[in-house]
């Protein structure tokens, strides 16, 4: 299943994406198979965004849906903070997404991601 492009899924659905939706959805475009978009979705981001989500503490879904829109870009920006080893303020974010996984395979950088979110879960227990 080839993953949505942004313009697709706001038409489709008429929600805007979130900083999550776009940062899925470009990572998964760098790879043009869609079958192994659909794995590296399925083994790395939606465990990434679970790690995260279920590590929010919140009353109800909606609030931690809530919530977790702006922990998972909060948490990207850490990422990229400690493995490029500069200051990226908010608002460079996705530019900075897009310039760290060019230079490198993409599997390699979601497995360093989901291993930080899976730390990063376990230091707010």
């Amino acid at each position: 299943m080839m993953m949505l492009t942004p313009f697709l899924n706001l038409l489709i659905t008429g929600v805007p994406l979130t900083q999550a939706d776009l940062a899925r959805n470009y990572i998964l475009s760098l790879v043009k198979n869609g079958k192994e978009q659909q794995r590296l979705n399925n083994s790395y981001w939606q465990l990434i965004e679970n790690v995260i989500e279920e590590s929010i503490p919140a009353s109800s879904t909606k609030m931690r849906k809530s919530e977790f829109q702006i922990v998972l870009p909060a948490f990207l920006r850490a990422v990229l903070v400690i493995e490029r080893q500069k200051y990226i303020s908010t608002t460079d974010l996705y530019r900075e997404l897009r310039s760290y996984f060019h230079g490198g395979h993409v599997e390699d950088k979601l497995r360093i991601i989901l291993r930080e979110a899976n730390q990063y879960c376990i230091s707010k227990s």
